[in-house]
C-alpha cells in the first residue's frame, strides 16, 4: 500500500514539472505550444518579427527542444531552441544551427524566462 501511494506521489510531482500546452510569454517572446506525448508543435513570435512555426519539437520530461526557420541579416537560418520548465516558468536558450554553443551572444541567445499564461 505504501509503495502504491509513493508511486502516485512521485508520478504527480513528475507530471507537474513537465511543460504544458498553451501560451508562454515574456516581454519579447510569445511561444504557443501544443504537446502530445513527446511531440511538440506550435509557433514562436519574437517581438515585431514574423511568427515562426516550430519544427522537430520534442518534449523529454521537463525539457523541450525544437527548431524554427528565420531570416537573419538577409540569410535563411535555422534556430535551435532548448528549454527547461519549472512550474509555470520555462527558460529557453536559442542558437543559430551550426554555430558553437559555448559562445553565447547575450541577449540574442537568452536565457529567456517565459511564464505560462493559460
Amino acid at each position: 500500500m505504501k509503495a502504491t501511494i509513493l508511486f502516485f506521489a512521485v508520478a504527480t510531482v513528475a507530471l507537474a514539472a513537465q511543460p504544458v500546452s498553451g501560451t508562454w510569454r515574456n516581454s519579447t517572446l510569445t511561444l504557443v505550444m501544443q504537446i502530445s506525448g513527446a511531440n511538440l508543435t506550435g509557433s514562436v513570435k519574437d517581438g515585431a518579427a514574423a511568427t515562426h512555426t516550430i519544427k522537430a519539437g520534442v518534449v523529454d520530461g521537463n525539457a523541450v527542444r525544437f527548431t524554427t526557420d528565420a531570416v537573419l541579416n538577409g540569410k535563411n537560418v535555422v534556430f535551435e531552441w532548448e528549454g527547461m520548465a519549472k512550474g509555470d516558468e520555462l527558460t529557453l536558450m536559442r542558437w543559430v544551427a551550426g554555430n558553437p554553443r559555448d559562445k553565447p551572444y547575450a541577449p540574442f541567445n537568452g536565457p529567456f524566462a517565459l511564464r505560462h499564461l493559460n
